[in-house]
């Protein structure tokens, strides 16, 4: 034969705050899914941002370096012709 039901207190059927403070809430984690998207494209635009810095910085210091090897080249060219 069954138990009959036990009256259950308002105390009983509360849920411990310590035990509840790590369980986000569907509003909390659609918060944090918005948040970790708005942090995610900031930093790939600031990647993409210092990549491309880097790329130009590298371009010019190869030009210069270019430039600086054809004078040399020139000068040797001209003096072996002379």
């Amino acid at each position: 034969m069954a138990k009959p039901p036990t009256p259950k207190s308002v105390d009983a059927i509360q849920h411990d705050d310590a035990k509840r403070k790590n369980i986000p809430t569907a509003e909390y984690q659609s918060v944090l899914d918005e948040a970790q998207k708005k942090l995610s494209d900031a930093f790939r635009a600031l990647s993409a941002e210092a990549l491309r810095s880097n790329n130009q910085s590298f371009l010019d210091l190869a030009k210069a370096a270019l430039e600086r090897f054809q004078e040399g080249a020139r000068g040797d060219l001209y003096h072996r012709f002379r």
